[in-house]
């Protein structure tokens, strides 16, 4: 085997392997997300219970979300380096935000309607 084509051969693994990485973060992130507990109850406690979990559930999958994509080496082209800086980006948004919503649910008082609104209006999504 030439020196060539050795060298393609590696460049060609090393580019699978990225790729590799980066869809399984996003298949882990698109898998986490479809298994979101759903928010219900009778009494505002348990409202503010079942909204706080989702909240909780969600900055979880986007934490690693953004664990999966952080580690993984640059990308062997530039579109790749770019996809990835771009979907970090959003996920450490959105986690950041809904950490910060779940922390104010989680403060609020027992018989606080308004934090309910406050936390699902602060529920991010990946397109903001």
């Amino acid at each position: 085997m030439c020196a060539a084509h050795k060298t393609s051969a590696g460049i060609l693994a090393a580019a699978v392997a990225w790729m590799n990485g980066f869809c399984g973060a996003v298949k882990d992130f698109v898998e986490g997300n479809s298994k979101m507990p759903s928010a219900s109850g009778e009494t505002i406690e348990a409202v503010k219970k079942s909204t706080s979990d989702q909240l909780g559930h969600y900055a979880a999958i986007l934490t690693k979300t953004v664990d999966g994509l952080s580690a993984l080496p640059a990308a062997p082209v530039p579109a790749g380096d770019a996809a990835k800086q771009d979907f970090l980006g959003k996920c450490t948004s959105a986690r950041d935000k809904t950490v910060k919503a779940k922390a104010g649910l989680d403060a609020s008082g027992k018989n606080d309607t308004a934090a309910q609104g406050r936390a699902v209006e602060g529920l991010p999504s990946l397109d903001s």
